[in-house]
């Protein structure tokens, strides 16, 4: 199915066995690609209750679940699985305003994501080059499975090359990132003024890490002003988060890592590059004292009244919106 234009909504379409799921037609791209006058975009478009599954990939291209470029996004309720023939489950070439929600998306193709959010070529100095960020973007309440990809999902590459990290503004919370397989890491976040919170990070085997802070592909990230608050991590890993070269304004507040090898294991690691973060009340730990030794739905996660994580947080900024206004 593709989309284009304005005031469009793919509702209950269900796409399986195909070469390509839902995708927007690419007039943000073409701006780009023709370096032609082409000043209008999609906008405001919906999927809504769609199910796409088992995506081919096409010869010379690949197939990707949902992709395209567009201001104002609507992705709810929606099922992607098994894209292992093809590629990314969701991408994004750029998105600007939108909610990415309650969703189940799981089995990208091998090296590929979940969800990926990108961002197009910015140059100040080339007139001709498409001149807008992805950005403003809330990504919530999902629920991202992968087992054979090196990074489930990610924030902030850009299109033309992975030390281009422009995107800003983007909110992760509450979803359930899980793994079973060989995967270096559930989430690697790049661009500028994001912030992942409350999220459940559940690897049943053993990780690189968590979740990684600035380009883990090159030594040029700028990631900056990341908010890292009350995430949980239940992972074999040595770390939770690792943070990269030269970002900036990184804070790492009131997130738990459990783990059997606790004893061994650390919150945070920081590569070289001396990277500016600011960490704190971070809890690593065995067993944290929730109702269930296993973690498998959401229930489990409920502490009990002699949890030692009881009283170990500490309060974070007040939030600001897109608008700039506290909350």
């Amino acid at each position: 199915i593709r989309l284009g234009g304005h005031d469009q909504l793919a509702y209950r379409v269900d796409c399986h066995r195909v070469n390509g799921g839902i995708s927007f037609g690419e007039s943000a791209l073409r701006f780009q690609w023709d370096r032609g006058d082409r000043p209008l975009l999609n906008s405001d478009l919906g999927i809504v209750d769609c199910a796409v599954s088992n995506i081919g990939k096409p010869s010379p291209g690949g197939g990707v679940g949902i992709y395209g470029a567009t201001e104002g996004i609507l992705l709810l309720g929606t099922t992607l699985h098994d894209n292992t023939r093809g590629e990314h489950n969701v991408r994004f070439t750029y998105a600007f305003k939108g909610v990415i929600a309650h969703n189940n998306i799981s089995q990208p193709a091998w090296t590929k994501q979940c969800l990926t959010i990108r961002s197009l070529a910015y140059n100040q100095e080339d007139s001709l080059t498409f001149k807008k960020f992805t950005g403003k973007l809330v990504v919530a309440d999902n629920h991202f499975r992968a087992d054979n990809t090196t990074i489930m999902t990610n924030s902030g590459f850009g299109n033309n090359g992975y030390d281009k990290p422009k995107t800003y503004d983007v909110i992760w919370e509450r979803n359930l990132f899980e793994t079973d397989g060989r995967v270096s890491g559930p989430f690697s976040l790049d661009g500028h003024r994001s912030t992942v919170r409350n999220n459940v990070f559940l690897a049943h085997n053993r990780v690189s890490y968590g979740f990684g802070v600035g380009n883990l592909f090159k030594n040029t990230a700028d990631a900056t002003d990341a908010k890292i608050y009350n995430n949980s991590f239940y992972t074999q890993s040595s770390h939770a988060v690792a943070v990269r070269d030269h970002c900036l304004g990184v804070e790492i507040y009131n997130n738990l890592l459990v783990s059997a090898n606790a004893d061994s294991e650390t919150m945070v690691q920081l590569y070289d590059g001396n990277p500016d973060v600011r960490q704190s009340h971070n809890v690593v730990t065995v067993q944290p004292g929730t109702v269930s030794s296993t973690y498998t739905s959401p229930e489990d996660f409920q502490l009990t009244a002699s949890s030692r994580l009881i009283g170990q947080g500490k309060d974070v900024p007040n939030a600001v919106d897109f608008a700039g206004t506290p909350r």
